[in-house]
């Protein structure tokens, strides 16, 4: 654990009555679900660190979910999948992983989970090493992509548009956007960027965190602590079809284009290897 995960644990115990006394008031049940060869140990095993972790949360926690999966096939290296929800508060902090092994899975769930609840609590009580925090955060990204579940391997022909969904984006800066980012465990992170209030997507790119914004516009980096790589988009506006065949023969796991309104969207393969839309309303 680093030393920003290690001031925030030490404050985070130095709270544990009031939170556990607030959490524990509520009576909070950790919802646990399943898929596959689950046993009622590895179950238990799920509830009771989830449920130890609310009991650290600063803030009220108001939904705990954890899923669990065994994917079948012996060609799988890593067929155990736990995926976690915690709302904070009204802010959502997620996790998904794949492993060898349930309960390896629920270990790094927990311990993700317990990194962007750090970064959410530091991020609502405005701690000085918030910066530092978003960070590490990038960092750590590129040590865990094997952590992350595998797509599965369907063909172009195969592929269809399964899901769709709309959101009206608030102004974010860069540095909230980057929290947002890390504490939802996304690939890319759809938004309105405050300076230029355009929609602009952050991702995570070889080289770190990577911005992809409308080319007729330039966000302002001058007060920003985090190590940015700008990439404008090449089209302006285009359809979904567009977006589709874009997908398929440069083989991205998303594209983010403009509408014919102007808008953001992102197109997306899904982890079932369907595609997805996000579109800013």
């Amino acid at each position: 654990m680093g030393a920003i995960g290690s001031r925030w644990w030490q404050t985070a115990r130095s709270l544990q009555t009031e939170a556990t006394m607030a959490n524990d008031a509520a009576a909070l049940d950790v919802h646990v679900s399943t898929r596959g060869a689950i046993s009622d140990a590895q179950r238990d095993l799920a509830r009771d660190k989830i449920a130890r972790l609310v009991r650290l949360c600063r803030e009220p926690v108001r939904l705990a979910q954890v899923r669990l999966i065994i994917q079948a096939g012996p060609a799988r290296d890593r067929p155990a999948e736990v995926e976690a929800v915690l709302d904070i508060d009204g802010r959502v902090a997620r996790a998904h992983v794949a492993a060898a092994t349930i309960t390896e899975a629920v270990d790094l769930v927990v311990d993700r989970l317990r990194r962007r609840i750090e970064r959410l609590e530091d991020r609502r009580h405005r701690l000085p090493e918030r910066r530092a925090a978003t960070n590490e955060a990038r960092s750590r990204h590129a040590e865990v992509p094997a952590q992350r579940p595998e797509y599965s391997d369907r063909s172009i022909e195969e592929r269809e548009v399964v899901r769709r969904k709309s959101f009206a984006l608030e102004p974010l800066s860069l540095e909230e956007a980057a929290f947002d980012l890390d504490a939802l465990a996304h690939d890319f992170y759809l938004f309105r960027e405050q300076t230029t209030m355009r929609d602009c997507v952050l991702s995570y790119g070889a080289d770190g965190l990577e911005l992809a914004h409308p080319d007729d516009v330039t966000p302002n980096l001058s007060a920003l602590s985090l190590p940015l790589r700008l990439r404008p988009v090449a089209a302006i506006h285009m359809t979904e079809l567009d977006a589709r065949e874009r997908l398929d023969v440069a083989h991205e796991r998303f594209v983010f284009f403009l509408s014919t309104t102007g808008r953001g969207n992102v197109m997306y393969v899904r982890r079932d290897g369907h595609y997805g839309l996000i579109e800013a309303g």
